[in-house]
């Protein structure tokens, strides 16, 4: 409804003020209402009339038998017929509202929608709300042969479901182009505990490519576990940690203090013994990480050495480990940590790389 139409259902011209359009709503308001609840009370009272009068004598089969009460009722039925239908075509003002008397719409559903029309008209005059524009329906779905209610309340209830899988298809067509397109990397190495890597991967990438000649695609995954995060999250990354050590092809882990202890306590590290000082490291610095394997699934020979038991060598301590807490490589790099360690994986098989990649780290 526009400003035009609206002015018309209120009967108001175009210089009306606000406090104009506001006496006129409020004249109009109460005489709908008065009228309404005239028609309803009459309504109210026919109804009870007739109910009132149904009790009457009735033979063997239900039928009236008394001709009095018949004539009765009939003359008062026909009556309140007649009452209704005057009081049906009398609006507000006195004129007939009955211009479809064969229509289905009662005297007051056609005030109550007169008196709607009127509420329209001065939320619009006084720019309480604006009414869009009914959109038309379109031509391309009834060609296409499809209902276009239909498809509307189809979208509107299931649009979450469509954009999940639409956004599952995008991320199914980026991994296939990212593997497709991927080079597999000639070094793995793989950060554990708390420590934040995910931003820092790509810079640290392209750093070691510059500096370490024989490394020409390194690889980077982890798992930060954190014991504060949920319980969920936390089972994840657990599980992520038995991959890794597992079935991925890492080189070298950078674990934090408490997941360098677990792991070289299990034998997972190779023995840097000889190796730390001719990387650089300093063997002092670092005797804080000498530990000592704990395997307790072996037998230990008591007698002396033989053949498949493990001797009090297998027990003695050593380092597994370098401090990588202070590498300017991964801080420049934005690798985030309180403490870091850098360990060669026993099953590596790239120990000149692996050992390459920690000399660069204790830059």
């Amino acid at each position: 409804m526009d400003k035009k139409e609206a002015r018309s259902v209120l009967g108001v011209n175009k210089d009306a003020s606000n406090s104009d359009i506001e006496k006129r709503y409020a004249v109009l308001l109460k005489k709908y209402r008065v009228e309404i609840n005239r028609l309803k009370d009459a309504a109210n009272a026919a109804e009870k009339e007739e109910i009132d009068s149904a009790e009457v004598i009735t033979d063997d089969t239900g039928a009236v038998t008394d001709p009095d009460i018949v004539a009765t009722a009939d003359t008062e039925s026909s009556d309140a017929q007649q009452t209704s239908t005057a009081a049906d075509s009398v609006g507000p003002d006195g004129e007939n509202t009955d211009e479809d008397p064969e229509g289905p719409e009662t005297a007051i559903e056609q005030l109550e929608a007169e008196l709607y029309r009127i509420t329209e008209a001065y939320n619009v005059l006084m720019g309480y709300e604006t009414k869009e524009e009914e959109e038309l329906p379109g031509k391309t779905l009834p060609l296409l042969g499809v209902n276009e209610k239909k498809a509307k309340n189809f979208l509107h209830y299931y649009k979450f479901h469509i954009l999940v899988f639409v956004l599952l298809i995008v991320s199914i067509i980026y991994s296939v182009q990212g593997c497709v397109n991927r080079v597999k990397p000639d070094f793995n190495a793989a950060f554990i505990g708390r420590i934040g890597y995910y931003e820092a991967t790509e810079a640290l990438s392209d750093s070691v490519k510059e500096s370490i000649p024989i490394i020409e695609e390194p690889g980077f995954d982890g798992a930060y576990i954190d014991k504060t995060i949920s319980g969920d999250q936390l089972y994840a990354m657990e599980m992520k940690l038995t991959v890794l050590f597992g079935a991925a092809d890492i080189d070298v882990f950078i674990l934090d203090r408490e997941y360098y202890d677990r792991f070289a306590k299990q034998g997972l590290f190779k023995n840097l013994d000889d190796i730390a000082p001719r990387l650089g490291a300093d063997v002092i610095e670092n005797q804080d990480l000498v530990v000592a394997i704990e395997n307790h699934d072996e037998p230990v020979d008591v007698d002396g050495p033989a053949e498949g038991t493990r001797t009090d060598t297998a027990e003695e301590p050593h380092l597994y480990g370098i401090d990588v807490s202070n590498s300017t490589t991964l801080k420049e790099a934005g690798v985030v940590a309180d403490d870091m360690v850098a360990a060669i994986f026993l099953g590596t098989k790239q120990q000149e790389k692996a050992e390459a990649f920690l000399r660069f780290l204790l830059k």
